[in-house]
């Protein structure tokens, strides 16, 4: 109980306020999206997507 209770604490604000504006606009642009893409495929990406899927 005291997890979830601490939880929501933190998480509140998240929903409550507005906090996408704490970070700069550069912070959401991908920079790389060849690497991004290499790597999602190199780190099996489509296969976990589909075990996520299977299981839930």
């Amino acid at each position: 109980m005291l997890a979830l209770f601490l939880t929501g604490v933190f998480a509140f604000p998240g929903f409550a306020f507005p906090t996408s504006t704490l970070l700069p606009e550069a912070y959401y642009r991908t920079r790389q999206p060849e690497r991004l893409k290499a790597a999602y495929f190199g780190l099996g990406g489509e296969y976990f997507k589909r075990m996520l899927l299977i299981a839930f």
